[in-house]
């Protein structure tokens, strides 16, 4: 098991020379290079917009703009077509999310837009079974002048604002610019046929398809035949649900691609490895072929929102996801349904549980908030150039990560060197995700505002009206975010990190660990506890397991710690925060810790401490993520003579 905190097994392989570190903080894309961590309004400086009029342009978003000036972008046109690209997105969302259906132009494979508004569907609460909505208001724009564009083409045209041939966007190009639309025909194997003006419009039912799936292949292995397995890891972003796909073979990918391909046939387009038969394949192989299965599968979760919306698009978003073990409850949608050969890996506990001043309806219109905003982020990972840079600085760490070999010789050059590379790693991967998270909130601010004001979520406009409004409504949309920028960066990183972690800390976790193994055995009065509970701290003891052991984001098991040591404060009698001191807290924390029996508990907190949002470190997170360090240490200075 090299997975810190629980989750899958997970085996060391550091095969192949790695290059040494190097804490450079910026990146390069294509042959620009930029510096993500200066993200701050006041540092943004050189080729883009100040603040009035990347709020102000109707034709390129905040966010755009914001890309423009940190030289992600390399042209006007680029950002223009940044945004459209995200129009895009955010138009299919607005009638999928509120209606359940596609209305499309059978001419071009085109959406019709328009059609909400029309229906007063826009405005209106999520009907029962529906998502909550996770669009903004529609921006206010301008058609693109025939000098930059050609001829003007009309919003929602799967050839939308295609840049001039010169600009060097068209490397970074998404399927819908790639693939013209042609009308339906009865060849294709489609039910409609050529269109005739009266019969110009088409509905696609989207009520089972998800709208938000994370896919990632975090391993394989090699079964009693020979044959490579694939472990297919997946994230709902409407439930907050985590699987693990059935296991699957390099032939059941193929047969899904065939099938698909049928039912679209831009799908053949997608990269997909050859099929080389060799008695056995070289590492690099290996790795190339997993990542290029993992790049069709994200492909294919996206289709809905790149591809041209043929009539079976739908059809074939669900056979997706039958492949990776889900399907809705019905065309409502308003239920997961995972297949009995799926692993689950979501937690026993419900997180946010506990009394945290929310009324119940507070509670859920926060819930579907956030994964409100988790989708919306969702679809600003669909633009090329942001994929283009978080798949460019996942690549960097994996090269960077040391092998077995150099990890062993780090630790006989010096004690703590390999804990000092670990450290960097860390503090490289916190510095990206803090600065993408930054780059979202700036660029989307107004977007973030406008879908927080839905309706849906009224139950929470007294809060985000009050004076500390502001305060709230940013520290919800910056965890909204930063979970899922953890789902794009750190999960892909996930394995290679641990065994890192693994390897730097395991002599202090295995000294740890027997050390709770002998208090385990002991009663409550053994840990000079103020308050012995009944229970035994059962529920703190659970979060504690579920929460922190089963969690795969770092930021999820923040919250379970978090959630833990509120908990142990209220399950004392009549206890508060302010009428429980240190020193009755510490105590009862270090029993429920060592009852838990967290693994890695070193190597976790290291973990949590590097990659921790710097800013809700200021708060009651850091303070419970504190004492919880306290607790681990408190164990560490056992001395066995008293046992």
């Amino acid at each position: 098991r090299g997975h810190v905190g629980g989750g899958e097994g997970e085996h060391m392989n550091g095969s192949g020379e790695r290059s040494s570190m190097q804490m450079s903080k910026s990146m390069t894309f294509g042959e620009q290079s930029y510096n993500l961590e200066d993200t701050t309004t006041e540092r943004l400086q050189g080729n883009g917009c100040n603040d009035e009029e990347r709020s102000s342009d109707p034709e390129i978003h905040p966010l755009a703009a914001l890309l423009l000036e940190k030289g992600i972008l390399q042209s006007k046109d680029e950002a223009i077509l940044a945004t459209q690209q995200l129009d895009e997105y955010t138009e299919r969302a607005r009638q999928w999310e509120a209606t359940s259906v596609l209305c499309v132009n059978a001419s071009d494979y085109s959406l019709r837009v328009g059609d909400v508004e029309r229906s007063g569907a826009e405005k209106s609460p999520a009907p029962n079974g529906a998502s909550t909505p996770s669009r903004p208001v529609r921006r206010p724009r301008r058609p693109l002048s025939a000098a930059r564009g050609g001829t003007t083409r009309s919003f929602g045209s799967p050839g939308f604002a295609s840049p001039p041939p010169s600009s060097s966007s068209r490397n970074h190009q998404t399927p819908i610019q790639r693939y013209p639309g042609k009308p339906w025909t009865s060849g294709e194997g489609d039910s409609f046929s050529t269109p005739k003006p009266s019969d110009r419009e088409a509905r696609i039912e989207m009520g089972a398809v998800r709208k938000g799936l994370c896919v990632r292949i975090l391993n394989t292995f090699v079964d009693d035949q020979d044959l490579t397995c694939y472990t297919v890891w997946v994230y709902d972003c409407e439930s907050s649900t985590e699987w693990y796909a059935p296991v699957r073979y390099l032939q059941d990918f193929g047969e899904m691609r065939n099938q698909c391909i049928q039912l679209c046939p831009e799908i053949s387009e997608f990269s997909f490895p050859s099929k080389i038969w060799l008695p056995v394949l070289s590492s690099q192989l290996k790795e190339a072929r997993l990542e290029q299965l993992e790049r069709f599968l994200r492909d294919m979760c996206a289709i809905i929102y790149k591809l041209p919306l043929r009539p079976k698009l739908a059809e074939v978003a669900i056979y997706l996801q039958s492949f990776l073990g889900c399907d809705a409850k019905g065309l409502a949608g308003d239920s997961l349904i995972l297949h009995h050969q799926t692993v689950s890996n979501n937690c026993l506990y419900s997180v946010g549980i506990l009394q945290d001043g929310h009324s119940e309806e507070e509670r859920e219109a926060r819930r579907n908030l956030k994964n409100a905003i988790q989708r919306y982020v969702y679809r600003i990972f669909l633009l090329p150039c942001i994929e283009q840079v978080a798949s460019n600085f996942v690549a960097t760490v994996k090269h960077e990560i040391p092998s077995v070999a150099e990890m062993r010789d780090l630790e006989r050059k010096g004690f703590g060197l390999l804990k000092d590379r670990a450290s960097e790693i860390l503090g490289r991967i916190q510095r990206f995700i803090t600065s993408i998270q930054t780059l979202i909130v700036d660029g989307c601010r107004n977007d973030l505002i406008s879908i927080a004001s839905h309706e849906d979520y009224s139950s929470l406009r007294k809060r985000m009206d009050s004076t500390t409004g502001e305060l709230y409504s940013e520290l919800l949309f910056r965890d909204s975010i930063r979970e899922h920028l953890e789902l794009e960066v750190y999960i892909p990183l996930r394995k290679s990190i641990s065994t890192v972690l693994v390897n730097a800390w395991r002599h202090d976790d295995m000294a740890i660990q027997h050390k709770m193994n002998a208090l385990s055995m002991r009663p409550q009065s053994y840990f000079n506890l103020a308050y012995e509970n009944p229970t035994g701290y059962s529920s703190v003891i659970a979060i504690l397991k579920e929460g922190v052991g089963r969690s795969s984001l770092p930021c999820m098991k923040m919250r379970a710690i978090v959630d833990a040591s509120k908990g142990l404060l209220r399950t004392n009698k009549n206890a508060t925060v302010d009428d429980l001191g240190a020193d009755e807290f510490l105590p009862a924390l270090v029993y429920c810790v060592v009852m838990s029996g967290i693994e890695r508990p070193c190597a976790l907190c290291e973990l949590l401490q590097e990659l921790a949002d710097e800013r809700s470190m200021l708060g009651e997170v850091g303070y419970y993520f504190s004492s919880f360090q306290a607790a681990i240490t408190h164990i560490q200075e056992f001395p066995l003579t008293e046992w």
